[in-house]
């Protein structure tokens, strides 16, 4: 088994959750921010880093997400399986 870790652009992470959450939250956002970095994560947990939120506040569809954990071969099989 291997740990995935979903990463993303703070500034974009901050604008999208005001877009979705009171601003009351941002402090709460912040705090975790800086846990996560305190802690030296994803570097210590040695695992598959996915940049799924960019600069621009864009998200990496579903499918590229699909293929960078579990390969082409993966995708490929579990989209056979769902449309059987």
């Amino acid at each position: 088994m291997r740990l995935v870790w979903f990463e993303g652009d703070t500034g974009a992470a901050l604008r999208a959750f005001r877009a979705r959450c009171a601003t009351s939250g941002s402090s709460a956002f912040k705090i975790q921010v800086e846990n996560i970095k305190r802690a030296m994560y994803p570097e210590v947990l040695a695992c598959l880093v996915i940049p799924a939120l960019s600069a621009n506040g864009s998200f990496l569809n579903q499918l590229d997400i699909e293929r960078r954990v579990f390969g082409e071969l993966g995708v490929a099989r579990d989209f056979q399986s769902q449309n059987s």
